[in-house]
C-alpha cells in the first residue's frame, strides 16, 4: 500500500491535501491581490491584444476614443494609480480581447482588490487612540465642585 492511502473494506481512499488550485488563465489572474498587480494584468492583456492583432498596442488615446473615457483616466488604470469602476473595468477587459473565462476571473480579481483596499492588511483592526486631553461623556461634578469621585 502506498503512503497517503488507506484501506477500508477493500476500497482505497486517497489523502486529500489542501493545495492551491492552479490558475487556468494564461494571464495568471488568480495571483492579483493589489492594485499594482491588477494594473500589470491589464498591461499584459493590452500587449497580448496587440500580438493577436499583429499590430502595436492600442494607445491610451485610442482606447479613450473607443470607450468615451479620458485618456488620463485610462493611464491611471494601467499605471495602477486608480481602480477602475466595475463597469469600466469590464468594458476595458472586453475591449482588450479577454475570453469570457478571463473576463470572469479578472472581474473576481478586481473585486478582491477593491475588498483588500477597503480593509487593513491581514484583517487587523486599526486601533485609534484619542488624545490624552480628550474627554468622554458628561462631567459628573456638581457646578463649582472639585470632587471628581461623584
Amino acid at each position: 500500500m502506498s503512503s497517503g492511502a488507506a484501506q477500508g473494506d477493500g476500497v482505497y481512499a486517497r489523502e486529500v491535501r489542501a493545495e492551491p488550485i492552479p490558475d487556468p488563465s494564461p494571464l495568471g489572474v488568480a495571483g492579483a491581490r493589489t492594485l499594482e498587480e491588477l494594473a500589470a494584468l491589464l498591461r499584459t492583456l493590452r500587449r497580448r491584444h496587440a500580438r493577436r492583432r499583429r499590430d502595436r498596442e492600442l494607445s491610451y488615446r485610442e482606447i479613450a476614443a473607443r470607450t468615451g473615457w479620458s485618456h488620463t483616466a485610462i493611464g491611471e488604470y494601467f499605471a495602477g494609480r486608480t481602480l477602475p469602476p466595475i463597469d469600466r473595468f469590464d468594458a476595458l477587459v472586453a475591449l482588450l480581447g479577454a475570453t469570457p473565462a478571463e473576463q470572469g476571473a479578472l472581474a473576481t480579481a478586481r473585486d478582491q482588490v477593491a475588498e483588500n483596499r477597503r480593509g487593513l492588511p491581514h484583517g487587523r483592526a486599526q486601533v485609534r487612540r484619542l488624545p490624552v486631553d480628550a474627554t468622554c461623556g458628561r462631567d459628573q461634578r456638581a457646578p463649582g465642585s472639585t470632587d471628581w469621585s461623584a
